[in-house]
């Protein structure tokens, strides 16, 4: 079985929600697995948050990068 990393787990939960389905249960718990601190967040939330923090982690990457 191939794992999925946290964000694209996290990315395809969203594009679930966003099409008025629940995410796969698996993606649910790729993103507890890897953040067990935010385990009891909602599903949802618990992406949105995740990908925030990649997001936030990259953006001093890309303002270097001058973009």
């Amino acid at each position: 079985m191939i794992e999925k990393e946290p964000a694209e787990a996290a990315t395809d939960i969203i594009k679930a929600w966003l099409h008025g389905r629940p995410g796969a249960h698996i993606d649910g718990e790729i993103l507890r697995h890897a953040y067990p601190f935010l385990a009891h967040l909602p599903t949802d939330e618990l992406a949105c948050l995740v990908l925030q923090q990649l997001r936030l982690r990259k953006q001093p990457l890309a303002k270097a990068a001058g973009m």
